[in-house]
């Protein structure tokens, strides 16, 4: 291409102030899809579908849409429709929300400590709407959820990550049918904590179905092997096991050859897009 970088793609705060926020998600998230497609991308770690609602928080801000839950879910839902309509999957996150934290899951495990009914209220509804919407996949957040979580999880400190209550919570109560992923393992919150191999397997366990190990190369052997050991051994359930290989390969419905040109990416018409909307505000 002959062009220096992607369009840059605003904030979701900022796309949310724009006078049509609705159809500036819509198209902006066109946008996105395409120049992904176009370099083979298919699969976006997006919407953040956490609530604003904590201005100490250190770490989500203006990747949030808003801090009304409504609004939250609503944009975030024409997000993830106009995405996948396109060919790229979207990956909600961090379930069940990152929003209310004082404390970045980077550097350690954050605690929310809201009653069960908050959490339904506020915290809980951007990602049944994104369940409406047929999201590929939803990530889970290294969180510590008292209200979501066992007695026992709590006192050993076990991230709704890693918890079998808080994906039982999401697969079975709200009816999710697509693919589970855990946030980064080798964030503070879990490198701090556990051992990856541990984490790895613990999740598992619990229901996760993919695993992000963002950075080094040394602990994704080690988390691919971790999980071989623990099949191989029937620690991990044959069934778990098949269910994780199975919502893992509907998502190969997304993957494709590249079928857009690579002159789409950072295009003057895409600039142009992002532009228009900015400036309707």
């Amino acid at each position: 291409t002959s062009q220096e970088s992607f369009t840059d793609i605003p904030s979701a705060r900022r796309i949310a102030s724009c006078e049509d926020r609705k159809g500036a998600v819509t198209r902006i998230a066109k946008v996105m899809a395409a120049e992904l497609k176009a370099v083979n991308v298919d699969m976006d770690l997006a919407p953040v579908l956490d609530v604003d609602s904590n201005p100490k928080n250190p770490v989500i801000g203006d990747r949030s849409y808003s801090s009304s839950s409504k609004d939250v879910g609503e944009l975030g839902g024409a997000f993830i429709t106009s995405i996948q309509e396109e060919g790229v999957a979207a990956c909600a996150k961090h379930f069940p929300g990152h929003g209310d934290t004082s404390q970045d899951s980077h550097v350690d495990i954050p605690v929310i400590k809201h009653s069960r009914a908050r959490l339904l209220e506020t915290e809980i509804p951007p990602f049944e709407r994104a369940i409406e919407n047929d999201v590929a996949a939803i990530m889970v957040g290294h969180l510590l959820v008292p209200e979501l979580q066992s007695p026992s999880e709590v006192d050993l400190g076990i991230p709704a990550s890693m918890s079998k209550f808080v994906v039982d919570f999401l697969k079975k109560d709200l009816g999710f049918r697509g693919a589970v992923f855990i946030d980064d393992m080798e964030m503070g919150a879990i490198t701090k904590n556990f051992s990856l191999g541990e984490a790895i397997v613990r999740s598992l366990k619990a229901g996760v179905d993919m695993f992000l190990v963002c950075h080094s190369e040394s602990s994704q052997n080690e988390a691919i092997e971790a999980i071989f050991r623990a099949v191989k051994s029937g620690e991990v359930d044959p069934g778990r096991f098949a269910d994780a290989v199975g919502r893992v390969h509907k998502l190969l419905s997304y993957a494709s050859s590249p079928t857009i040109s690579l002159s789409v990416v950072g295009s003057p018409a895409h600039r142009e897009i992002i532009k228009s909307f900015l400036q309707g505000k």
